[in-house]
């Protein structure tokens, strides 16, 4: 039987997901997390995705400290990890303004993913 992180079983049972979040799972822990019909590269497009990561991440720390590990998969998740901190905080920022919009971190992360080389 395989061992998994602390806190993965049960993000994999409670655990606010998506796509981009269900990626890093796969990744990470080498347990198909994904729906095939959406491929295996998915990475975080909007805020309500990053949170999601971000959440994640919380729940398994092993994850959070091996994050870098996503850089490989996509000119994408280089990009957003290069700027994880930056764009988690601008996050922070708009929702202590308004707990249901991110518009700075919107266009950050706009901004990052068309940079993305």
């Amino acid at each position: 039987m395989n061992e998994y992180p602390e806190g993965f079983v049960e993000w994999l049972a409670n655990g606010e997901r998506g796509l981009s979040s269900d990626c890093i799972a796969t990744v990470l822990s080498g347990l198909d997390c994904m729906s095939r019909d959406f491929g295996l590269v998915q990475y975080p497009r909007d805020p309500s995705d990053f949170i999601r990561c971000e959440k994640l991440l919380a729940r398994v720390p092993s994850f959070a400290a091996r994050l870098d590990e996503m850089k490989y998969l996509s000119k994408e998740w280089r990009s957003l990890v290069e700027h994880w901190s930056e764009i988690s905080e601008a996050i922070k920022l708009d929702l202590s303004i308004n707990p249901n919009k991110c518009p700075t971190a919107y266009n950050l992360m706009q901004k990052i993913l068309v940079g993305a080389k």
